[in-house]
């Protein structure tokens, strides 16, 4: 029986940043975090919102969506 996912989750995309860092973005820009390890940044998108998500290991680097806004 496959798994389903409770109402409320959210889905993430985790990626490595331009800098180095490891970034998980909610897909429609409701959470965002920025992380030394990968690790920290699975366990954010696993778990933000209280809810269980989905999360997509991306190996294409980003930039954090607030650079992309122009603030630095």
């Amino acid at each position: 029986m496959p798994h389903r996912l409770s109402p409320g989750a959210k889905f993430f995309i985790v990626c490595p940043s331009d800098d180095g860092l490891w970034i998980a973005r909610e897909t429609h820009g409701l959470a965002e975090g920025l992380f030394l390890q990968r690790r920290d940044a699975v366990r954010f998108a696993m778990s933000e919102g209280g809810t269980e998500n989905m999360v997509c290991l991306s190996d294409t680097a980003a930039c954090p969506s607030w650079r992309d806004r122009g603030q630095r």
